[in-house]
């Protein structure tokens, strides 16, 4: 079944622990570190011993979920240009369920599987404040209002 792609649905009311997102994922954690502890090891001579299966810590990561923008532009503008307004209704006096929070938590999860310890970037494109999951700043129902930025210079909570 490699030709057919794999979808993951993760809830986005948890916040997702870095080895719970390798293990929900496939992906072996305890592997990737102990490839990275072999790396940091001196082999003969003071050289880096050999990674072993050949990759980095967390190749299988980077392998199957993160790829340069270079090597995915395409499939990205067309995923872009294929995005449609939500077709499930909102009440009118509810905003939208966004679980921003649980979503860059499995991003940074992700990066911190495929390179530990390293500076990475993930970029978030949201139409509204997080209301749900980890994060939320403000709840779901309209009449709750969020704080400004007045409010926040005047430390008001």
């Amino acid at each position: 079944f490699g030709g057919i792609p794999k979808t993951y649905v993760l809830r986005g009311n948890k916040e997702y622990a870095p080895g719970k997102i390798g293990e929900l994922l496939g992906c072996n954690a305890n592997q990737a570190y102990a490839q990275q502890q072999a790396a940091q090891q001196p082999g003969p001579n003071g050289q880096p011993a050999p990674m072993p299966g050949g990759g980095g810590p967390g190749q299988d990561v980077l392998e199957r979920f993160l790829l340069p923008v270079s090597e995915c532009s395409m499939t990205l503008e067309s995923i872009l240009d294929d995005l449609r307004k939500d077709p499930w209704p909102v009440p009118a006096d509810k905003r939208v369920a966004r679980c921003t929070g649980s979503a860059l938590s499995v991003a940074t999860g992700l990066m911190d599987l495929a390179i530990p310890r390293r500076g990475g970037r993930v970029m978030l494109f949201t139409g509204g404040p997080c209301t749900s999951g980890p994060g939320a700043i403000v709840g779901r129902i309209k009449t709750e209002t969020m704080r400004s930025h007045a409010d926040l210079v005047k430390n008001a909570e």
